[in-house]
């Protein structure tokens, strides 16, 4: 009887061992996911606060590229119409420039083109640029950090 006591013993003693194991094991993850979330020291809100402040930048230098680009527009229409003259219109439709202009329209459109390669690739750029910022916080996330960038 004494042997059987022990055995038994010795087996609650086990399963009370893995239990507490258990419980700090959850106890641990529970402390790390309720509380504050922190990537690489900092914490996340303040980095999201920062990436928001970088993206509201980055999107306030796409609104003034998109101005310039509305102003050379603008721009070509009044040029187009100084050199070319009002656009004839047959039944409400607005006809082609007179066949004397084509050569000097089509040469105008290749300046414009040259013009705007610069400004184009800038907003390119920008773009991808805002894209590669986005996937750098997304990754640096994603490094065994659970939840925000992690899930």
């Amino acid at each position: 009887m004494n042997k059987a006591y022990e055995e038994l013993t010795a087996s609650v003693d086990n399963i009370k061992l893995s239990n507490e194991s258990a419980h700090e094991a959850m106890k641990t993850q529970m402390d790390a996911v309720l509380g504050p979330l922190t990537l690489n020291g900092t914490d996340v809100a303040v980095q999201v606060q920062a990436f928001k402040e970088l993206l509201a930048a980055e999107e306030g230098e796409m609104d003034k590229r998109w101005q310039n680009w509305e102003e050379i527009q603008k721009e070509l229409a009044v040029l187009g119409v100084q050199v070319l003259g009002e656009p004839e219109k047959k039944d409400g439709i607005v006809g082609n420039a007179p066949d004397g202009c084509k050569v000097q329209s089509e040469k105008w459109q290749k300046e414009l083109e040259e013009q705007l390669k610069g400004p184009i690739e800038e907003l390119k750029a920008a773009g991808e640029e805002a894209v590669k910022k986005l996937a750098v916080a997304e990754k640096a996330g994603a490094k065994g950090q659970t939840g925000w960038f992690g899930y």
